[in-house]
């Protein structure tokens, strides 16, 4: 696949790259819903609050600051250097832009998947249970000391798909600098609409 193919998209929105942050339609802040039991957890998973809940407000907030921040500097490298400096973004750039969001409001945040591209990105303990469930709702448990831990899952849009799509679909100029970076790649093979990971955020207790 060409370049051009996927100009109108780079330009027209998000570009959903390299660690899989971007990639969720729309990012809307989701009302809580169902959740699935976990297997085997060790915290106790609780009720869902609902959004006028404080501590799931901060971690909407914090979701939502660092889809927003990570996506902004993605657009912002793609359209002046090209969709192979957005790689250096989240390779280089990302948990730093992570670190900076959970600063700014107190808490504790990460993306995570089944299919890693970066194993930096390897789930969490309390985590683990919603990975492997592939939890497509927002889940909350109360963990250790009264915090407590919210998922939000990441659906891939057909943006994504220059960089977690299959064969077909991930960009030529990508390939040889994904396989440079992330020679264990497990991210692709995608289709737009999948399920492709969820971001977590721990709020703590007060």
């Amino acid at each position: 696949m060409n370049l051009s193919r996927w100009s109108a998209l780079m330009l027209a929105g998000l570009a959903c790259l390299f660690g899989f942050v971007g990639c969720q339609r729309g990012n809307e802040s989701p009302e809580p819903s169902a959740q699935i039991e976990p297997t085997d957890a060790p915290e106790t998973v609780e009720k869902l609050p609902s959004m006028r809940d404080e501590r799931f407000a901060t971690a909407v907030a914090a979701k939502d600051d660092l889809f927003q921040t990570l996506s902004g500097r993605l657009m912002e490298v793609m359209q002046t250097e090209g969709p192979v400096a957005a790689i250096r973004v989240c390779s280089e750039d990302a948990p730093k832009i992570a670190q900076t969001v959970a600063d700014e409001h107190g808490v504790e945040i990460g993306r995570t998947s089944w299919k890693l591209r970066n194993p930096d990105n390897a789930p969490r303990d309390w985590v683990q249970p919603f990975v492997d469930q592939k939890a497509d709702l927002p889940q909350t448990v109360t963990l250790e000391d009264g915090r407590l831990g919210v998922t939000f899952p990441i659906r891939l849009d057909v943006k994504c798909l220059m960089c977690h799509g299959g064969p077909d679909d991930v960009l030529d100029s990508v390939k040889p600098e994904l396989a440079k970076r992330y020679p264990d790649d497990q991210a692709t093979g995608f289709k737009a609409g999948d399920l492709r990971g969820m971001f977590w955020v721990e709020v703590p207790a007060t």
